[in-house]
C-alpha cells in the first residue's frame, strides 16, 4: 500500500464483503497521499452496531495510527467493546491503547 487512497480502497472492499449490513456513514478525507481520516458506522442485520474513526499515516507502505476508536454495541444499544488510543487512562500498562 502506497498511499491513504490504498488503504481506503481495501477497506471499502472489505465493508462491501461484510454479509447483511449495510453502511449508515461512510466519510473519508485525504488530507494528503499519506495522511488520511476516516470514519464509517456500520448497522448489521440484528441492530447491533460498529463505528470506526481513524486518523492515519503511512509510511513506508504500512499505516500507521495517529488516532483511533472501534466501538461496537449490540441491538439494544449495550456496548460489547471500545477500543481507543485517548491518553485519558495512564494507569493501564497498554497507555495510551486501550
Amino acid at each position: 500500500m502506497t498511499s491513504v487512497e490504498d488503504y481506503f480502497n481495501d477497506i471499502r472492499r472489505l465493508i462491501q464483503d461484510i454479509p447483511e449490513s449495510r453502511s449508515e456513514r461512510y466519510e473519508e478525507q485525504i488530507l494528503s497521499p499519506n495522511r488520511g481520516i476516516l470514519r464509517i458506522r456500520l448497522r448489521f442485520q440484528d441492530r447491533s452496531l460498529l463505528e470506526i474513526s481513524e486518523a492515519l499515516i503511512i509510511v513506508a507502505e504500512e499505516p500507521h495510527w495517529m488516532a483511533y476508536r472501534y466501538h461496537y454495541q449490540d441491538p439494544s444499544g449495550a456496548l460489547v467493546f471500545r477500543y481507543d488510543n485517548t491518553p485519558h487512562h495512564p494507569e493501564v500498562s497498554t497507555h495510551p491503547d486501550h
